[in-house]
């Protein structure tokens, strides 16, 4: 009975289950699709499922669909027996900023809304090159950090390498060129400089210490040489003779005796300062010398140009002698007086500086020397060597032929000298720089040199010239022969010469340049 009973009830339930299920698939559900501002409708048969799509929204991505009632994130997956509305789950739009410091220290990622900025991170650092910006891969120029970002995107550093100058000061050594290199490389040593007496050392940085070319170069520098002496210079004071140059010695070489001229004196050899003994110059040289003349005096003096008679045309007293001086503005002068009457006719008569003169003649076979000053400026001379006073007065119709002395001149002036003949009495070496021009130092002061003659010996060019005793003062005279060289018969004391020219035949003009003092 039971039995029975139980199988009546399963079939009366069954039989409702199959009428309300085909109830059920005959009819259609509603989907509501809610966007936040928008909506949407789908209409779907009961029991299947609904067909899922992503909305869009300005500034925003889409997270999800939710069910209205109950928040939950809906399943696509699951057939729909009834209506049912779904929300959208919006969240703001966010771009990422990566950074790619090629080589460099990591820089962190940004991420923030889309339509952003960016911030420009700290600079990254890649050993000794220098940051240059971040760039978009495949872009020339750099970011832009005030733009809106609407997309992530990658960002790579550039790099430039840093250059560094290193500077060498030879310190009066041969010039050595500057070396460029990458900031943190070693550069290679440059070829040791030369110096005339000294050894190279090293290089040396501006704080003093050593410079090693195996440490790395960080910034722009100037290295120093240092030296070590090797050699050492004897420097020589003519003491009113011809001017001599120094020389440099090797360390324990020996220095060569120098020549020089003065004139009425004779060389007696050079001394160390408060030494009575002449310097040995066989002993070697470990320092620094300095060697002065010292000169004896001697009565070999002829008068350089002769015995001669000038002549005026205003006669003072008894003017036996007379010369046109240039002084300023070309004014003549002339020596006057009984005084001036020398023993033996033999005189000269030359300029000492701006309106003096000098009268150097023979008197009972000794050397005299008279200095004068021009017109009443200044005073005569303090009783030099004679003990009477002459007085040098200007004389403008005073005459002088130049003519009379064969080849001298004066001054700023040209004479024609090239196929006459002069007496050499004394000579003094000039150099020649073969480009025809012959210079020569001397001591002088404040005036012109009266050059009498000259000749050629080897590349040295020989003149006999008037030197001044006691004068301090060094000039260099230069001589030019229209471009030419010099060339004549060789001559010593007291013999004559013919001066040439070297690719000419016939007369030319040779000049006497102002003296120019050396500083």
């Amino acid at each position: 009975m039971n039995r029975k009973f139980i199988l009546i009830l399963l079939s009366v339930v069954a039989a409702i289950a199959l009428l309300v299920f085909a109830v059920a698939c005959g009819r259609t559900v509603t989907v509501t699709f809610d966007e936040g501002g928008a909506t949407k409708t789908v209409s779907v048969k009961s029991g299947s499922v609904v067909q899922d799509y992503t909305p869009q929204k300005d500034g925003y991505e889409f997270s999800c669909w939710t069910e209205k009632e109950s928040g939950a994130e809906f399943d696509f997956s699951q057939p729909i027996t009834e209506d049912v509305t779904l929300v959208a789950v919006w969240q703001y739009a966010r771009v990422t900023v990566r950074f790619d410091s090629a080589g460099g220290t990591a820089v962190p990622f940004q991420t923030f809304d889309k339509g952003g900025c960016a911030s420009l991170p700290e600079a990254p650092q890649n050993g000794y090159k220098a940051f240059a910006g971040w760039y978009r891969q495949g872009e020339d120029e750099p970011f832009d950090f005030s733009l809106p970002v609407f997309e992530s995107l990658t960002l790579v550093a550039k790099w430039e390498t840093i250059r560094v100058a290193v500077y060498f000061d030879s310190d009066g050594g041969s010039v050595v060129p500057a070396r460029i290199a990458e900031k943190g490389e070693c550069i290679a040593a440059p070829s040791a400089p030369k110096k005339e007496g000294f050894d190279f050392v090293c290089w040396r940085k501006e704080d003093g210490e050593e410079f090693s070319f195996e440490e790395p170069v960080l910034s722009s520098m100037t290295l120093k040489a240092e030296w070590r002496v090797n050699s050492f210079r004897v420097c020589f004071d003519a003491a009113g003779g011809t001017e001599t140059e120094s020389q440099l010695v090797e360390k324990g070489g020996k220095a060569v005796f120098p020549e020089s001229y003065r004139f009425g004196y004779v060389l007696l050899g050079w001394y160390e300062e408060g030494s009575e003994t002449p310097f040995d110059f066989e002993k070697g040289i470990y320092e620094n010398v300095f060697l002065c003349a010292r000169w004896e005096a001697t009565d070999a003096f002829e008068g350089l140009c002769g015995e001669w008679t000038g002549r005026s045309a205003t006669e003072k007293g008894d003017a036996h002698y007379c010369l046109l001086i240039d002084g300023d503005g070309g004014a003549a002068f002339s020596v006057t007086g009984d005084d001036c009457a020398f023993s033996d006719g033999e005189a000269e008569v030359f300029t000492y500086g701006e309106n003096r003169v000098i009268v150097s003649f023979k008197d009972g076979g000794q050397t005299r020397r008279i200095d004068f000053v021009w017109d009443g400026i200044g005073l005569s001379s303090q009783k030099a060597f004679f003990d009477e006073t002459l007085e040098l007065e200007k004389t403008p119709d005073a005459l002088f032929d130049p003519a009379e002395l064969a080849g001298v001149w004066k001054g700023v002036a040209q004479a024609d000298f090239f196929g006459e003949t002069v007496e050499v009495s004394y000579v003094l070496d000039i150099t020649f720089d073969g480009k025809g021009v012959l210079t020569y130092e001397a001591r002088d002061s404040e005036t012109e040199l009266l050059i009498v003659g000259f000749y050629a010996k080897d590349n040295l060019l020989v003149v006999e010239y008037v030197y001044f005793q006691g004068a301090q003062t060094s000039y260099f005279i230069s001589f030019r022969v229209d471009g030419d060289r010099l060339i004549c018969d060789s001559a010593i004391f007291g013999e004559t010469l013919v001066l040439k020219r070297e690719d000419a035949d016939g007369e030319g003009k040779a000049e006497f340049l102002r003296a120019i003092k050396k500083f």
